[in-house]
Order: C-alpha cells, then sequence, then structure tokens
C-alpha cells in the first residue's frame, strides 16, 4: 500500500475511508484492473462520519470567592448507528469534562448512544471540544452568578503543579494552564475590552470579548503508546539519509518536521535528509497518523532511529581508524557493508500507571494547553456574529518548527470558531443530514478569519521528540467556548449550545428583552 497526496484529515480519515479501501482493492484484485471510487460533495456529506453531537448536564459548587469544591457531569454522545470511534471518542470526553481545573470532589456519567442516524466518528479533538465546551461555558455561567470576571475565576481553579487529575493522575507540569491565560489576556487586552464592551447596550454594531482555556492529552490514552511499539527507520543510500516512518503527510508538517528531528541527531544539513512517503513494503509500523502523535511519538522514534544510527557509524569508523565528517564516515561504511540502517523506537523512563478497568492512573505521558481569547463584532440588525481578532497563547512543549505550529494553532482555532456559529449540521426526522452541499454547509473563510496574535510557550515533556507535545487536536477544543462567551459580552445572552447562528442568536434575543435593541 503506497499513499497518495492527501489532503487534511481531521479525523475523516481514520476509518471511513479503510472501508472504501477494501471496496477499491476486492474489485481491483477481481477485475485486475485499477480501481478508483470518487464520492461527489453530496453523497461525502451524506455518509462520512463526523464529529459525535453531544449533550451535558453540569453541577458545580464553589466557594464564595470562587474556588470550586465539587463537579457532578452527565455526558451523552450520539453515536449514530454504528460503533466506528465512539469508544475512544467517549474515552477523551470523559477524561476532559473538567477541563483545565483542579477540582477536588467529582463524579462523572458518561454514554455514547446509539441513534437512527449515519455513524459519527473522531474529529480534530475527538471527544475533547465537546467537553471543553461544556466547562468553559459553565465557568462563565459561575463567574456570573459570582459576580466575578470569567478570567479571574479561571486563574483562581487552574491546575497547578502537585495538583490530582480527576483520574487520579499527579499533575507534574508547570503551571501552563494559568500561563497560557494570562498570556493570551495580555495579547488581546482582554481585561479593559471585557469591561468596555459590556457597556455598549445601544450600538448597532457591538463588540465582546471572550476567553477559554483548554488542555489535550497527547497520543493515545493510558498504556495505548507502550503497546503500540512505534518504529521507524533511517537508512543512508550513499547521497542521502531517508526516513521510514507509516506516518502520512496530511498537511501537519511530518515531511519537514522529521528532517529536521534527524538532522539534528545526526548532525548533517537538513538538505541531506529525505522523508519517504510511506510505502508498507519499505516502512516500519509507527502507528496511525492520529491523536496528536506524529511529532510527539513517532518523531522521537525518528529521533532514535538517527541518534543510533549515527552512534553505529562513528563505532564502525573507530574500529577501523577512520575520520572524517559523519556523510564521509556513513559513504565508507556502506561500501563496507553493503547496507546501513538503524530502527528507532519511542523509549520511555517508565511503564504507565494506568488501570484499564477502572479507568484510572496516568492518563497520558504529557499535556498541551492553550488559551484563546477572542473578539467579536455582533451586527444587532442583522444577528451576525464575526470574529474579528483572536490572542491565543499554546504551551508546546517544545516547537521543533515554530512557523508550522503557528499555522496548526490559528487554522484550528478558525475551526472552532466556525464549529461555534455557521457550521450547522443536523439531520431530519429519517436521521438524514440536511446539509448535502457546501452553499447550505457553511465553512470558514478568508473573509471570515480574524488578525492573530499568537505566542507559543514551551514547557519540554521528557517524553516527546526533543520535548515536543502533540499540537494537532489541542486549538480545536477552545474556540468554540471563546467565541460564545464573546458573543455574550456583545449581546447580554448567555448562549448553552451551538451553532450559535444568526436564527439562535434572534432567538435567544426575543427571549431576552423582545429583541435586544
Amino acid at each position: 500500500v503506497r499513499q497518495s497526496a492527501t489532503g487534511g484529515a481531521f479525523g475523516g480519515k481514520e476509518d471511513y475511508p479503510s472501508m472504501l479501501g477494501c471496496y477499491a482493492a476486492l474489485l481491483a484484485n477481481k477485475s485486475g484492473k485499477e480501481v478508483r471510487i470518487v464520492f461527489d460533495r453530496t453523497e461525502d456529506l451524506l455518509v462520512s462520519p463526523k464529529r459525535h453531537p453531544s449533550k451535558s448536564h453540569y453541577r458545580m459548587g464553589l466557594t464564595k470567592d470562587g474556588k470550586i469544591t465539587a463537579l457532578e457531569v452527565e455526558m451523552f454522545l450520539d453515536s449514530g448507528a454504528y460503533t466506528t470511534l465512539s469508544r475512544v471518542v467517549l474515552q477523551r470526553t470523559h477524561l476532559h469534562t473538567a477541563g483545565a481545573y483542579f477540582v477536588p470532589n467529582i463524579k462523572v456519567h458518561s454514554r455514547a448512544m446509539a441513534t437512527n442516524t449515519p455513524p459519527t466518528g473522531a474529529f480534530r479533538g475527538f471527544g475533547a471540544p465537546q467537553s471543553i465546551f461544556a466547562i468553559e461555558r459553565h465557568m462563565d455561567l459561575a463567574a456570573k452568578k459570582l459576580g466575578m470576571n470569567p478570567l479571574d475565576l479561571r486563574l483562581k481553579n487552574t491546575l497547578k503543579t502537585g495538583d490530582i487529575f480527576p483520574y487520579g493522575q499527579v499533575f507534574k507540569e508547570a503551571n501552563n494552564a494559568d500561563a497560557v491565560l494570562r498570556k493570551a489576556a495580555e495579547l488581546s487586552d482582554y481585561y479593559r475590552k471585557h469591561e468596555e464592551y459590556a457597556r455598549q447596550p445601544h450600538a448597532r454594531v457591538r463588540k465582546g470579548i471572550g476567553i477559554a482555556v483548554a488542555l489535550h492529552g497527547g497520543g493515545f490514552t493510558g498504556a495505548g503508546e507502550d503497546r503500540m511499539g512505534s518504529t521507524a527507520k533511517v537508512s543512508f543510500d550513499g547521497e542521502k539519509f531517508n526516513i521510514y516512518t507509516s506516518i502520512t503527510e496530511m498537511g501537519q508538517g511530518v515531511s519537514m518536521v522529521f528532517p529536521m528531528v534527524a538532522a539534528e541527531a545526526l548532525g548533517v544539513p537538513i538538505e541531506k535528509v529525505e522523508y519517504i512517503v510511506p510505502d508498507t513494503s519499505k516502512t516500519p509500523n509507527t502507528g496511525p497518523t492520529v491523536a496528536s502523535r506524529s511529532t510527539m511519538y513517532a518523531g522521537k522514534a525518528v529521533q532514535d532511529a538517527a541518534e543510533t544510527l549515527k552512534k553505529d557509524i562513528l563505532a564502525w569508523a573507530q574500529a577501523n581508524g577512520k575520520k572524517g565528517g559523519l556523510e564521509e564516515l556513513a559513504q565508507a561504511c556502506l561500501k563496507d557493508r553493503g547496507t546501513l540502517e538503524a530502527i528507532g523506537m519511542n523509549i520511555f523512563s517508565g511503564g504507565p500507571a494506568w488501570d484499564e478497568e477502572k479507568f484510572q492512573g496516568d492518563a497520558y505521558r504529557g499535556y498541551a494547553w492553550i488559551a484563546n481569547a477572542v473578539e467579536v463584532e455582533v451586527d444587532m440588525d442583522t444577528y451576525e456574529a464575526n470574529a474579528i481578532h483572536v490572542g491565543a497563547a499554546a504551551e508546546v512543549g517544545r516547537a521543533v518548527n515554530p512557523m508550522q505550529a503557528t499555522g496548526q494553532l490559528s487554522g484550528g482555532i478558525l475551526q472552532g470558531i466556525g464549529w461555534a456559529h455557521i457550521e450547522d449540521m443536523r439531520v431530519d426526522d429519517k436521521g438524514v443530514y440536511t446539509s448535502k452541499h457546501m452553499n447550505s454547509y457553511l465553512v470558514p473563510t478568508t473573509l471570515d478569519t480574524p488578525s492573530w496574535d499568537i505566542a507559543l510557550l514551551e514547557d519540554p515533556c521528557p517524553e516527546g521528540c526533543y520535548g515536543a507535545k502533540g499540537i494537532g487536536e489541542l486549538p480545536a477544543n477552545g474556540g468554540a467556548p471563546a467565541f460564545i462567551a464573546a458573543v455574550e459580552n456583545a449581546t447580554g445572552v448567555f448562549g448553552t449550545e451551538i451553532p450559535l447562528t444568526g436564527e439562535k442568536l434572534f432567538e435567544l434575543l426575543e427571549e431576552k428583552n423582545g429583541g435586544g435593541k
């Protein structure tokens, strides 16, 4: 199996394309001809998996000064007609229900329900965005009840070093939730604007600002990464060092990041390193390209392979009395041996303390963090809400390629903003999606893109490649609640569901005060 050029994935290429691939392979095998299966846009929208719709019930106890004392959560996910990936999506929903906050007493009951609708699957964040939306909106509600600024309430309750997650893991990282919140507030001038925008009741175009914080556990849950046994290979062909992994380039940047990692480990110019497009006849099993694990874990296998190869070449040179640069020595070693390659793996510092049956323990080896301060304009005649500026801070462990990391963050936040107010994907009473074309299912375009101020913070993760953490899913987690909070700041209405379309905003304003004018 050879990978062809692949566009953005976001979960949609995880399980469903395997079915189509099997059909194509079977037909090709039986007919002896090349077979291609192509869906038009309507077919794709009607049958491919979407994000799990969710419904949540949160009940929180707080002290008068805003300290969380207890949390009770009931979370439901709509799985559609078949299980597909609902188990792993539900796991992450369950584990992220308390968000970035320390909760001393918690009870969570989560369920994935079968319904007469097309099956749902993994989509960027796979389960975490649903939980993060719920807890962040609940924090805004708590701040409103207590008469506190939403940012102050968050800062009072963020996870700190030594705190314990609801599932029993001791938090050993720095106070990164606090750090990203403060940085995002600084980038957006949050405090001043939040107070100023609350005092504009008669403006036709009103501004608002909202803030949200999110986390995302990197890689597979629990012992998943240990069981995966991810391997990578680095070889030398006489001219270049070649990287072989099963991790596919889908726009996340591995075709650039992996050569950077290998070049760093080998100590050679990046021009001497080549990323080989995955081919199952040549590449080892590095595990699937999912769960924000490409750089963090697969990259670590590449790093290990390159370091192992370098040690092998230098050991050969010492044994044979050779001197020179690594490339020169590699050429001599290759001529002597005929082949020159090394296998690398993820090398962890110890086994995870994870109990799958009790669903408790060390769920993830590293967490990435993000805070978004989203500023909006709301037209009170048309009820359109548009993001005009985002101040975002993300703690990414180590930014191997800062430019690509910034692009990942802005793109993911924009996806979250689109999910918040225009991406309206419903089903009719027969369980069929109502959006069959891109003129009815709207997505953000360049005209909907806000201006950006993005800061990268680094708290290296010992288990990640050169300290990197996975950030592919992270930015999709917090855009929606920040956007809805901004609309609340502008209009005074408290949104509890998304997408908050113009029609829904109009209804909320009608309920509040006959139109909100």
